[in-house]
């Protein structure tokens, strides 16, 4: 019994799914030559559970985007994981450094998994933790490309953890635009003292930016002399998850940027995706560019 309940319940969610338009109880009960009772009674079970919906002024029935919202939920996080796993344990063996990744939510950056590397700083956050996307670098390169609406979420949550956190509004839109144009975020010790990170952004096949790829450590060593070659070695990372989850740009928008930064050379090359090696080499002069940015910083952390 119970498993033709389901089925009838999948098989009229699937009719309203495929409809073009909503559809009238006695209409639906034809398409699936079932009797009306049973379909309205089907019906019934799948508004209360938010599946489907009926019009008060036509009575017509429509399904809802609740299997789409489970779906999102769900298959990003499984293909993230995929995506990254390799890109992740390949920047360990590049930079010797602990490598990490984080998602948005809420104004905060959600620490979803890491790798550990031979000199790590042994991190107590479990999986799941959450903090403020403007004092990391994996929450900047996320909010970096997020509308407004998620820029005054994160700053609600904004407060002074260290000597160095952002705490004002142009601050932050200032490191965000920074972020925009290199393809990387840094954390130069604003959420714990001492301890550094280089993020850059991951892309879906739909090129939304879900989640971020991050180096960190002892912010000698990150922010110290290796640091154009780290910010290189995580864009390229960031790049190689991004096309793995079917992303038709790079990560960040660094080919882009580039281009509208010169006319005439946009002109010579097609303005088509982005390669890894392309990205890599933007990603090089960037971070040489973006150094002398970080460099006071770098010299405040080393003297503590």
């Amino acid at each position: 019994m119970m498993q033709h309940s389901v089925g009838r319940a999948f098989a009229v969610l699937e009719a309203l799914a495929g409809a073009a338009q909503p559809m009238r109880l006695m209409d639906l009960a034809d398409t699936l030559k079932l009797g009306t009772p049973s379909v309205h009674r089907t019906l019934g079970v799948l508004i209360a559970l938010g599946y489907a919906e009926q019009d008060a002024s036509t009575s017509r029935y429509s399904a809802t985007l609740k299997l789409h919202e489970i779906a999102r939920r769900m298959l990003p996080e499984d293909n993230l994981h995929l995506a990254t796993v390799e890109p992740m344990r390949e920047l360990r063996r590049q930079t010797g450094e602990s490598v990490a990744i984080g998602s948005y939510d809420q104004g905060c950056m959600v620490f979803v998994g890491r790798v550990e590397g031979p000199s790590a700083i042994r991190a107590e956050a479990p999986l799941g933790s959450r903090f403020p996307a403007t004092a990391t670098a994996i929450g900047k390169a996320i909010l970096a490309w997020r509308g407004p609406e998620s820029i005054d979420e994160a700053m609600v949550l904004e407060k002074r953890f260290t000597r160095l956190t952002l705490t004002t509004r142009q601050q932050v839109m200032r490191e965000l635009e920074a972020v925009r144009r290199d393809g990387f975020a840094v954390d130069r010790g604003e959420y714990h003292e001492g301890v550094a990170g280089i993020a850059s952004a991951v892309r879906n096949a739909s090129n939304e930016v879900v989640a971020a790829i991050c180096v960190w450590g002892a912010a000698d060593r990150i922010l110290g002399d290796r640091f154009d070659l780290l910010a290189r070695l995580v864009v390229g990372s960031a790049a190689e998850a991004s096309r793995r989850l079917g992303a038709s740009v790079a990560s960040g928008a660094l080919a882009s940027k580039a281009s509208k930064a010169s006319p005439a050379r946009s002109k010579r090359r097609a303005p088509a995706r982005a390669t890894l090696p392309t990205v890599r080499s933007q990603a090089r002069k960037a971070a040489k560019a973006r150094r002398a940015g970080v460099a006071p910083a770098t010299r405040k952390s080393q003297r503590q």
